[in-house]
């Protein structure tokens, strides 16, 4: 007869039944929408605060400052309110991905694609160097959005992102 070990068996069923509550959890529509919910919301409070930042701009050096970056103050202020909720009910729906490191990385790269589709949409007309552009900004969105995914996934889950 095979000998029990009651510590690594108990441990076993501890970690299936974690896995088990974890499939629940991921397919409720309920727990869904709460995340998705308290992720735009957060966002949103982001995307504010980027208001207020932006208009403090325009205030202090007016419409130049905003030209010679081919965007207007109104849609700078579309790309951060609405991107903000976007991608924050984005991180929001994906929270169960986002505490490993690969899936921060990965949700924050999701993130950064959406913020520089919109920063090019609420764009001025393209001109000469808007091909350039793009491939600089995907470069950019792939560096700094896995960098910001993993900081995020730091700063808001901490030592809770791998529980034992």
């Amino acid at each position: 007869m095979e000998e029990v070990r009651w510590g690594s068996s108990i441990a076993e069923i501890r970690v299936a039944v974690a896995a088990l509550g974890a499939l629940f959890e991921r397919a409720s529509r309920r727990v869904i929408s709460r995340r998705v919910i308290s992720g735009a919301r957060w966002g949103f409070c982001f995307g504010l605060a980027l208001d207020v930042i932006t208009i403090v701009v325009f205030l202090i050096g007016g419409h130049g400052v905003f030209a010679e970056n081919r965007i207007t103050v109104q849609g700078a202020l579309f790309v951060y309110t609405a991107g903000g909720v976007l991608a924050g009910a984005i991180v929001g729906a994906c929270r169960p991905i986002v505490r490993r490191k690969a899936g921060a990385a990965i949700v924050g790269v999701l993130v950064g694609l959406l913020i520089g589709s919109l920063l090019e949409a609420a764009s001025t007309a393209p001109d000469a160097d808007h091909a350039k552009r793009i491939f600089v900004v995907i470069g950019m969105v792939i560096v700094l959005g896995a960098s910001c995914g993993l900081i995020f996934r730091e700063i808001a889950i901490g030592k809770d992102a791998n529980p034992k």
